[in-house]
């Protein structure tokens, strides 16, 4: 789930006038116009939700039953994601950008435990079949490493360090978002990740 607050941008203000916000210019009205930006709180903040899902899991995605509505907007506001997985895992990926503070929260469970993981509070747990818990602490000097994608590119621009973003993450979240926007155009019927090629 990725919860945040984006309803400004999806009404086409520009943020700009927030100090710091964007050290050279703001957005303008890039994410009202799903011309331009493909869609609303999928593209924008459902990418992270998604990516961490499939980064820490290693899942693809098989079919994907969405609802997504726009609340007056261009652009979809708030979104509901069903997901099969290949193997038979399913899953359940959802947030709105309507709401603060902001939510980016991962829970995966199965028959030998499961695991929390809050990425805003870098904080998780791991929880045992008998009711044992491992708490997590995933702080960094930073908080929120927001910034690390970006900086792990320069790194490997300039020949340091390694990939922290496996691009097949981006690609099976990709097929997820193109899947589920499909799904929601057509009132929530599933559509099968095979079908996005033929």
């Amino acid at each position: 789930m990725f919860n945040s607050y984006n309803l400004d941008l999806f009404s086409g203000q520009d943020r700009s006038s927030q100090p710091s916000a964007y050290p050279v210019h703001g957005p303008g009205a890039v994410y009202s116009q799903p011309h331009i930006s493909g869609g609303g709180h999928g593209h924008l903040q459902m990418t992270h939700a998604i990516g961490l899902l499939c980064f820490t899991t290693g899942l693809r995605a098989r079919r994907v039953l969405a609802l997504m509505h726009n609340h007056g907007l261009a652009v979809d506001l708030v979104d509901a994601l069903t997901v099969e997985f290949e193997g038979g895992a399913l899953g359940v990926i959802g947030g709105t950008s309507n709401v603060r503070p902001a939510q980016l929260d991962l829970q995966i469970s199965c028959a030998a435990g499961g695991i929390s993981l809050d990425m805003i509070a870098a904080k998780g747990q791991i929880r045992g079949t008998a009711g044992q818990i491992e708490a997590l602490d995933l702080t960094n000097d930073a908080g929120y490493p927001g910034a690390a994608p970006a900086d792990n590119l320069v790194d490997l621009v300039l020949g340091h360090g390694t990939n922290g973003s496996p691009g097949e993450v981006g690609w099976r979240t990709v097929e997820v978002l193109d899947a589920a926007y499909r799904s929601a155009r057509a009132g929530g019927q599933a559509v099968l990740i095979n079908d996005l090629y033929s």
